[in-house]
């Protein structure tokens, strides 16, 4: 599995590098961190996305108008995966007005070939990948925009395993 570039996105020009990407990108894949608690629609803290050339970083509370990020995401020629989406399926509908129908929830789509349900993430990926995780520290998610070197949050290896995990659920069903 070859190495992607990571990019972290706190400013215009970034931000058009992303939806340039994102653009002609055939497939993504995105997670997001975020508070629920104390706020009536949870407070987006981090997106994290993933394409066959490069991961992503983008830390909303710069103030960056996301909505081409949410459009491109939400896009019916894109293929998109996430896992354990209510929230993102959530922030979808309210930053795009839409979802993907082209959108696979992985952990829904695990349990319905017999691996469980729910399964975390990290036991999802172990089972279906034979990789253990690094365990990690909570990310800081408030109080930024923290510079790249000082980012909070490091991809993990499940983020660049994408056409290996496509070919296992393959396998399994």
């Amino acid at each position: 599995m070859s190495e992607r570039p990571v990019h972290y996105v706190q400013n215009r020009r970034q931000l058009a590098d992303l939806i340039d990407e994102l653009s002609a990108a055939e497939s993504a894949a995105f997670d997001t961190e975020f508070i629920g608690e104390r706020y009536y629609e949870p407070a987006l803290c981090l997106l994290q996305l993933a394409t066959p050339s490069s991961l992503w970083i983008v830390d909303p509370l710069t103030g960056l108008d996301l909505t081409p990020v949410w459009k491109c995401l939400t896009d019916e020629d894109r293929e998109v995966l996430v896992f354990a989406a209510r929230e993102e399926i959530r922030f979808c509908l309210r930053y795009a007005g839409r979802v993907s129908p082209r959108l696979l929830d992985l952990q829904i789509a695990a349990g319905m070939l017999g691996f469980g349900y729910p399964l975390s993430h990290t036991n999802t990926v172990r089972r279906l990948l034979d990789l253990q995780l690094a365990p990690g520290s909570t990310p800081v998610l408030v109080g930024r925009p923290a510079a790249p070197a000082g980012a909070p949050f490091v991809p993990s290896p499940p983020q660049q395993a994408r056409p290996d995990c496509w070919s296992r659920f393959g396998a399994a069903s």
